[in-house]
């Protein structure tokens, strides 16, 4: 990326500004734009700097989060990094290549393996799928193979056999910052991957033995979860008289009702629903394994007024889809994003709160049915655990805020819609 003068900083930004308001975005949006590029502003005066550089930029974010990004397309692990990468992406880019629609998201350019690793970055992948891995420790683990290869390869790193110990020990020094379980994952992958290069004999030295161990509590967090009156506002604040507003609170509704997890809902076919028996059927994404998922009516009301009033006329048959072109099947992101967005405008704190996307959700449910009594195999059941340690963390959550997380089912209003029960 471009530099851009200190002095010019001012008046580029306020003309940025001026654009996304032009494009429609929305105020919270703009206000987090303004509020970064405030502060990003005071942070180079402070220091002096003459020209402000991604590298600067970086330096800001680390300031601000104590976490430093890779680079501006990120691997943000909180809202606050995301905010920050996202307006300082769209400052630099617009200074490297002038003014763009403005999509909202840095979107990293596509991976071109270097030629020197091309060979095994194939045979890599290959065994991923043959391992029989789920779709998305797959991308997990490609995406940190993409990104240590491009590492050494700035490190004038050319082939595999050419890595050393400190090749490594400097990759993972990007990730100093970052949460212990963030690290683990990082080692994960590369354990995998230098493993493969090692058994496949691209490696002489096997590198994976001198990666650190990181020892994280099995399930050491406390998951966060709603109030019943905050997720009624988070409802309430869904625009349900838009097409993208009827999917949204459907999506969500459903989140809340049954704990599916947001890969499962993006990928909701309609050959899954069992309107006559209602109950959803599906192949669970992150375990492979087939769950049944109970259709209550406020639940199928919602999907039936998006599917009759909200969305757009396509051919294939996710439930759930964009409502930008080009239309298709929801981003890895876009749920996540929604409910951000209804949590700002309901006006809910969410300071100190900890991780609050949409698997905050399923937390919910999970320490909901727990106040009621429900035994723990049942909730780990629901929830598609296949190991029930993994439920076990909700036991951590305080009996006495769980009730007050506590959701009716009928303090949902049922969409306008005519007819007999969801199952006709």
């Amino acid at each position: 990326m471009s530099s851009i003068k200190v002095s010019e900083l001012r008046p580029t930004m306020d003309y940025l500004l001026c654009v996304l308001e032009a494009h429609g975005l929305a105020e919270p949006s703009i206000k987090d734009y303004r509020s970064t590029f405030g502060a990003f502003e005071r942070y180079v005066r402070e220091r002096e700097v003459g020209m402000v550089s991604e590298s600067i930029c970086l330096d800001f974010i680390e300031s601000k989060n104590g976490t430093r990004p890779v680079d501006l397309y990120g691997d943000p692990s909180d809202d606050s990094v995301s905010r920050r990468i996202k307006a300082l992406h769209f400052l630099m880019k617009y200074q490297e290549e002038g003014l763009h629609c403005h999509t909202g998201h840095a979107k990293r350019p596509p991976f071109s393996c270097p030629e020197g690793y091309g060979d095994e970055y194939e045979s890599y992948m290959k065994s991923l799928h043959e391992a029989g891995l789920s779709e998305s420790t797959i991308l997990t683990r490609r995406d940190k193979a993409q990104a240590l290869i491009l590492f050494l390869q700035s490190r004038g790193v050319e082939a595999t056999d050419a890595i050393t110990q400190a090749d490594i020990d400097a990759f993972l020094m990007l990730y100093i910052n970052n949460t212990i379980k963030y690290r683990e994952a990082i080692l994960c992958a590369l354990r995998s991957f230098l493993g493969c290069m090692y058994e496949k004999g691209y490696t002489l030295t096997n590198l994976k033995e001198g990666l650190p161990h990181l020892r994280v509590p099995r399930n050491g967090g406390i998951p966060c979860t709603w109030k019943k009156e905050e997720l009624v506002a988070i409802l309430d604040a869904i625009d349900r008289e838009d097409p993208a507003g009827k999917r949204d609170y459907a999506v969500l509704l459903l989140t809340i009702q049954s704990g599916l997890r947001a890969g499962d809902i993006r990928n909701l076919r309609m050959s899954d629903i069992d309107w006559n028996q209602k109950k959803i059927h599906l192949v669970m994404g992150k375990t492979g394994q087939p769950i049944d998922v109970p259709l209550l009516d406020p639940v199928g009301w919602s999907i039936i007024d998006y599917l009759k009033n909200g969305r757009p006329a396509v051919s294939h048959d996710h439930v759930f889809v964009r409502h930008r072109a080009p239309f298709g099947p929801l981003g890895g992101s876009g749920l996540g994003t929604a409910l951000r967005r209804y949590i700002v405008k309901a006006g809910i704190d969410t300071k100190g709160r900890g991780h609050h996307g949409l698997h905050s959700l399923r937390s919910t449910l999970a320490g909901n049915m727990l106040t009621s009594g429900a035994p723990l195999p049942v909730i780990s059941q629901t929830l598609g655990h296949q190991d029930i340690k993994t439920t076990e963390i909700y036991l951590k959550v305080d009996v006495e805020h769980l009730r007050r997380c506590a959701l009716d089912p009928d303090a949902y209003r049922a969409p306008v819609a005519e007819g007999g029960a969801c199952g006709a």
